[in-house]
């Protein structure tokens, strides 16, 4: 918030707590704070909601993870411009985990830094097998921007509750619809993501922008904490289905509606298993 500020970035932010706490001030009606019952991926459902206040005039959108530095205030203006003739531009090109240096937990300095490109760069760039993301260190994710005309009706795919939507997005709007990761959901939660996707691909065709600078993600856990792959059998052993296992409660926000305890448990455990303030 402070860096947005810095940059003169016009901004919202969006939070959700579980116990009535905040961090966002109170008497700042232009950030959205809500709350939240039930443990589970929220982020894209957030960015639905709070893009959906924001005001008629603003015709182009960016959402940033909330642990991305960026280097300097140009990417606002490269943005907006690469947003004139791409409807879908991550906001850049290569990203390096600061965490893995000073200032990271105790465990972690003295490691030498992960990076790579964006996934929008590595495609454009040739980079072998981008999306072969076992492999690969391509990233999904991270930083994105798009006309706001995109997101209107479509909006961001905000049922993948352990997280993965920027991949599933990133999926969609190169076409790749058979891969392995997309096998891997659920029936109803893949024939969803592949009804969204279809349509994001059929906006987007594959003409995905990026914005030419470095950013720096702090740290937040280890990747083999995260578990990027196996979270979703998860999903597929509770045979989850978005349209009985969610419904919206009288904020937007997403909340169990099935009878699944297992489904619960597993995922409120991943969670708690990711230790994003752990150094190991």
């Amino acid at each position: 918030m402070t860096e947005m500020r810095a940059l003169q970035v016009p901004f919202r932010m969006v939070e959700l707590s579980f116990d009535g706490r905040f961090e966002l001030p109170a008497d700042d009606a232009s950030h959205l704070r809500l709350h939240g019952q039930h443990l589970m991926w929220h982020k894209e459902r957030l960015l639905n909601l709070v893009t959906a206040t924001l005001p008629p005039t603003v015709d182009k959108v960016a959402w940033v993870d909330a642990d991305v530095v960026f280097p300097g205030s140009d990417w606002y203006p490269v943005a907006s411009s690469l947003l004139e003739s791409f409807d879908l531009v991550q906001l850049f090109s290569h990203v390096t985990e600061a965490g893995y240096g000073a200032g990271a937990p105790h465990g972690v300095a003295g490691r030498s830094p992960l990076s790579g490109p964006g996934i929008a760069h590595a495609v454009a760039a040739g980079v072998p097998e981008p999306f072969r993301f076992n492999r690969s260190v391509a990233k999904p994710g991270v930083a994105w921007a798009a006309r706001r005309e995109l997101l209107e009706g479509l909006g961001l795919f905000d049922t993948m509750i352990v997280g993965g939507a920027d991949t599933m997005m990133a999926l969609a709007a190169y076409g790749y619809f058979e891969h392995p990761l997309a096998r891997l959901l659920p029936e109803a939660l893949r024939s969803s993501w592949r009804s969204w996707g279809l349509e994001l691909h059929r906006r987007v065709q594959g003409r995905v922008g990026w914005v030419p600078q470095t950013v720096t993600t702090l740290w937040h856990g280890t990747a083999a904490n995260r578990r990027h792959v196996d979270r979703l059998r998860i999903l597929t052993e509770a045979d989850f289905d978005p349209r009985l296992d969610l419904q919206a409660d009288s904020h937007g926000v997403f909340q169990w509606s099935s009878d699944k305890p297992t489904l619960h448990d597993e995922v409120r455990s991943y969670f708690y298993g990711r230790q994003e303030d752990s150094a190991q």
